[in-house]
């Protein structure tokens, strides 16, 4: 699943397509067709098409126009049309993924970026005051396991509720982090700990409901606010 690039050659029916045109021509706002993609292999694959209101494909425009400042490059007109539409190319079948959750999908893409992150910023994974090599080395180790102790902890308690926040009981994970350090020489006492942070987790306040951008499990709930 990849986002349509403005370059890109696609085919339908065996004739190369003037993107633009075709849209310009629909009276959906939603559409989903067979196209082949490329100007010489030409792989089966599904166009999405969906059209946005005139606020997004504004912000949109900004964005590019600041990009082709920056970069010192010229803007066709065709290239900001495209704008208005979001654009995407997939190999999914149609009885796996409707147009609606492919949209869904492509939002939620950076999920596991944002698990990598959580680790980087609230763990410190890549960071170190030491200029000796092997302490730095010692520091990742330990800190790779403080992650994994974590991330067992919050799959235990909360992962397979969507609407809890992942930072939310990270932060809360590392306040027990001393308690769990304390316990650890005696099983009795780790396992009473452990239950205490997995009651705590699963007590936690849930993600409020957003309208404007929806957190991601109510996408997850119900796809269609991807198309919001």
């Amino acid at each position: 699943m990849v986002r349509y690039k403005h370059d890109v050659t696609l085919h339908q029916n065996d004739q190369e397509m003037a993107l633009l045109a075709f849209l310009k021509k629909q009276a959906s706002s939603r559409i989903d067709i067979p196209v082949q993609l490329g100007k010489n292999h030409r792989i089966p694959c599904r166009l999405i098409a969906v059209k946005v209101d005139d606020q997004v494909a504004e912000k949109r425009r900004r964005k590019l126009h600041e990009y082709a400042r920056r970069k010192g490059v010229a803007l066709s007109e065709e290239r900001l049309q495209f704008e208005h539409w979001t654009l995407l190319l997939t190999n999914a079948p149609l009885d796996l993924l409707s147009l609606v959750e492919v949209c869904a999908l492509y939002r939620l893409r950076w999920q596991i970026e944002l698990l990598f992150r959580l680790w980087k910023t609230y763990t410190l994974i890549d960071e170190s005051e030491s200029k000796n090599p092997w302490r730095i080395l010692t520091e990742m180790y330990a800190k790779l396991i403080a992650v994994l102790i974590q991330h067992w902890l919050i799959l235990a308690s909360i992962w397979h509720i969507p609407e809890k926040s992942i930072v939310r009981a990270s932060l809360t994970i590392q306040k027990f982090a001393v308690l769990l350090q304390l316990a650890m020489t005696d099983e009795s006492s780790l396992r009473s700990s452990i239950s205490t942070i997995i009651t705590t987790l699963k007590l936690s306040p849930a993600v409020l409901l957003r309208k404007k951008q929806p957190a991601t499990f109510q996408i997850l709930s119900n796809p269609n606010l991807s198309l919001c």
